[in-house]
């Protein structure tokens, strides 16, 4: 009776044993996964903040060019309204 009572409680510990193996391999491929997701989603956020910071340099470089480009335009109409001033009062 008490070799039957420690042969099921044996049987009955690696069940247990068993289960928590499991559940213990489970959660580890649940945490892995997660872990996957979240680089990959923290990856694709990075990405995504490189292009546009990228696109905000180019914006910038691009705001730049127009305005030295509308600074040299209004300095030439400048230089051309003196001349032409200048021209009216020779004549």
């Amino acid at each position: 009776m008490v070799d039957a009572q420690n042969k099921e409680r044996e049987q009955w510990e690696q069940e247990i044993d068993q289960r928590e193996k499991e559940a213990t391999q489970r959660f580890n491929s649940f945490l892995n996964e997660t872990k996957r997701r979240q680089d990959k989603e923290v990856n694709e956020l990075q990405q995504a903040l490189s292009s546009a910071i990228e696109e905000a340099k180019r914006r910038v470089e691009q705001l730049e060019a127009d305005i030295r480009r509308v600074k040299k335009e209004k300095k030439n109409e400048l230089e051309k309204a003196k001349k032409d001033r200048e021209f009216e009062k020779d004549h």
